[in-house]
């Protein structure tokens, strides 16, 4: 069992490909975000190099540049993965 809390900062600039799809709402989700993270997970081994991990996550993401949409997405996000130790 592992605890986990994270925080990170990222610049999505994205432009849409076709004229008629680009408005104001595609140009307000554009910009600066930031992204904290706090959860609990654990890890099973199934030797001593390979693994599984589960993780329940509670992510809050916002948009930093915009004032018209600030909150991307809050909520749980569980995650699956494999784990595989270096050394």
């Amino acid at each position: 069992m592992f605890a986990e809390l994270g925080f990170g900062l990222g610049t999505i600039k994205y432009d849409a490909d076709q004229s008629s799809s680009r408005t104001n709402k595609h140009q307000d989700l554009s910009g600066g975000i930031s992204i904290l993270n706090i959860g609990i997970g654990t890890n099973y081994f199934l030797n001593d190099k390979f693994g599984f991990e589960f993780i329940i996550p509670y992510i809050s993401t916002r948009n930093i540049t915009s004032e018209n949409t600030n909150n991307l997405y809050s909520g749980i996000g569980p995650t699956i993965g494999f784990t595989y130790v270096l050394n």
